[in-house]
C-alpha cells in the first residue's frame, strides 16, 4: 500500500494524498537533493549479471534498514533533470520477483506506481518501500563459479571402452629378460650333465694301424660290447685274430 505522506509532500508543502507526476516534476526542477528516503534513478531497473549484486534488491535492501522512502526513476540522479522512462519496458511483475529472491527476510508492502504526464508524452516508475519491521534486511548476490580440482570429463566419443565384466583390469608390464643358457655362459656343455642323445648315438672315429697309416685318414668304428678299445681293419691289422 502507497504511502500518503513522503519526502516530496514535505518539500512541496502540499496535503497528505497520492502522490502524482506533477509532485516529481515540481521536485525535479528544484533538484530536490537524495536522502536515505529518496532516490533518484536515471533507468529502469537492470537485470543481475551472473555473479554481481542486484542492484535494485540492494537499494530496496538498504532503505527498508532505516525508515523506507521513495525510488523514483525517470531522473537523473547528477542534475535531476526529468528524463523520463519508457513505459513499454515496464515489468513490475519482474522487479518484485527479484525482490523476493534477493531480499532477506521477505519485505511486505513494497508497491511500484507508474505515473504519467498529463499529455502522456513522459512517464516515471516510483517504488515505495516500506520500513522493515524485521531490520536488519539484507541483499543476496549468487555465488561466484569456483573451480575444482578434478578435469572435465572427456566427450562421450572419446571416452574409452568399459571393462569386460567379471575381469579385473590388469596393468600392463614388460616381459622379464630370459635367464641367459648355461651353454651361452660358458660356450660348452655345464659339468656334471650327461650327454644328448644325438652325442651317445654318433659313431667315434678310430685312427688307422701304424702299417695303414695315412695322414689324414680316419675310419668308423661303433663301440663294442666286449671291448672298449676301437677295431681296426682289415683283420691284419695287430691286435686282431
Amino acid at each position: 500500500m502507497a504511502r500518503s505522506w513522503t519526502r516530496l509532500h514535505e518539500h512541496l508543502g502540499v496535503p497528505p494524498g497520492p502522490l502524482t507526476f506533477d509532485m516529481v516534476a515540481k521536485a525535479a526542477a528544484d533538484r530536490l537533493a537524495e536522502s536515505d528516503d529518496l532516490d533518484w534513478q536515471e533507468h529502469l531497473p537492470q537485470p543481475p549479471r551472473e555473479g554481481r549484486w542486484n542492484e535494485l534488491a540492494k537499494d530496496v535492501a538498504a532503505m527498508a534498514n532505516t525508515r523506507g522512502g521513495l525510488i523514483i526513476f525517470g531522473v537523473r540522479d547528477t542534475t535531476c533533470e526529468l528524463v523520463g522512462i519508457d513505459h513499454g519496458e515496464v515489468n513490475i511483475e519482474q522487479y518484485a520477483q527479484w525482490i523476493r529472491n534477493h531480499v532477506q527476510p521477505y519485505l511486505s508492502g513494497l508497491t511500484f506506481i507508474p505515473l504519467h504526464s498529463p499529455d502522456g508524452a513522459r512517464s516515471v516508475l516510483v517504488a515505495d518501500v516500506p520500513a522493515s519491521p524485521m531490520a536488519p534486511t539484507s541483499s543476496t548476490a549468487p555465488p561466484p563459479a569456483t573451480r575444482t580440482s578434478r578435469p572435465p570429463s572427456p566427450p562421450a566419443a572419446h571416452r574409452s571402452p568399459p571393462h569386460p565384466p567379471g575381469r579385473e583390469h590388469r596393468r600392463h608390464r614388460s616381459p622379464r629378460p630370459r635367464r641367459p643358457d648355461a651353454r651361452q655362459l660358458h660356450g660348452s656343455r655345464p659339468p656334471g650333465r650327461s650327454a644328448d642323445r644325438h652325442e651317445q648315438s654318433a659313431p667315434r672315429l678310430a685312427p688307422l694301424g701304424a702299417e695303414h697309416d695315412a695322414p689324414g685318414r680316419w675310419t668308423r668304428s661303433t663301440p663294442s660290447s666286449t671291448t672298449r678299445g676301437p677295431s681296426c681293419w682289415p683283420p691284419t691289422c695287430p691286435g686282431n685274430p
